[in-house]
C-alpha cells in the first residue's frame, strides 16, 4: 500500500526531501524484527514520546546548499541545490545495523525507488554519494551500547 505522495519542491526543499526519503525507506525497508510497520521505527527525527526500541532509522537534513554560478547581479545563474541527509541506524545487533545500512544505500541510490506513488527520479532528485561510518555508543534513555551507523547521503535537486 502506498505510504506517501510527497512532492519535492524548491520552496520546501529540506522538509519535503526528508519526508519523501523517510517514506521511501518506510515503503522499501523491512523491519529485521519482522513485527513493525515502517512508521513504527523509521522517523524524521528522534521521537520525543517514544522509548528507544531498536532497530530505528532517523533521518534529518544535515545541509542544503545553493550556489551562484555567476557574478552577474542582473542575471544570476543559480546552481542546482544539493541536499545532504544525515541518516542514523540504531540497532542492538551489529548485523541488523549493517544490513539496514546496506539496504538504505541500495534503496537511495536507485532512482526507481519510491514512496509507493512517486519515484526518486520523478521527484527530480539525483543521487550523488553515500558515506557510512560506525558510531557505536551510549544514548540517553537506553541502558546498553547501541550499534549505530551514520549515513550521509547527498542528492541534487534538478527541479524548478
Amino acid at each position: 500500500m502506498p505510504l506517501g505522495d510527497t512532492m519535492v519542491s524548491r520552496s520546501t526543499l529540506t522538509n519535503s526531501v526528508t519526508t519523501f526519503i523517510r517514506d521511501v525507506l518506510r515503503q522499501n525497508l523491512s523491519d529485521p524484527l519482522g513485527t513493525r510497520s515502517g512508521s513504527e521505527w523509521i522517523y524524521k527525527s528522534r521521537p520525543e514520546e517514544r522509548e528507544i526500541d531498536p532497530p530505528m532509522v532517523l533521518i534529518t537534513c544535515d545541509e542544503a546548499s545553493y550556489s551562484q554560478l555567476t557574478i552577474d547581479r542582473d542575471n544570476p545563474m543559480i546552481d542546482r541545490p544539493r541536499i545532504k541527509l544525515d541518516i542514523r541506524v540504531w540497532a542492538r545487533k551489529i548485523s541488523h545495523r549493517d544490513e539496514l545500512a546496506d539496504s538504505i544505500a541500495s534503496i537511495l541510490s536507485d532512482p526507481s525507488s519510491s514512496d509507493g506513488t512517486t519515484t526518486i527520479a520523478e521527484n527530480q532528485l539525483v543521487f550523488k554519494s553515500i558515506t557510512m561510518r560506525d558510531e557505536d555508543g551510549f544514548i540517553s534513555g537506553f541502558p546498553k551500547v547501541l550499534r549505530i551507523k551514520r549515513i550521509e547521503c547527498d542528492f541534487v535537486y534538478t527541479g524548478d
